[in-house]
């Protein structure tokens, strides 16, 4: 069996689990945080929270990534509604 071949086969659901613990403890490792808390304090900061409240106060353009997940993730609700 290639290593292709077993990429594409079903895996165990206690994979998923695993490699999204991983994933966090890198991001941890190395200081960086995702998730929706991080969209919704993304979009805090680019409306203007940040005049008033430090913790919005921050660069909101480093977040690319995550702005664009947000993005997406908005854009395809948005059109599974329509449709």
């Amino acid at each position: 069996m290639t290593m292709i071949e077993l990429l594409k086969q079903p895996w165990p659901w206690y994979t998923s689990g695993i490699s999204i613990a991983f994933i966090m403890i890198l991001l941890f490792l190395y200081g960086k945080s995702f998730g929706f808390s991080s969209n919704l304090r993304t979009l805090c900061t680019i409306a203007g929270a940040g005049k008033k409240v430090k913790f919005f106060d921050f660069d909101w353009k480093t977040q690319n990534g995550i702005c664009y997940f947000l993005l997406v993730q908005y854009w395809e609700d948005g059109f599974r509604l329509l449709f």
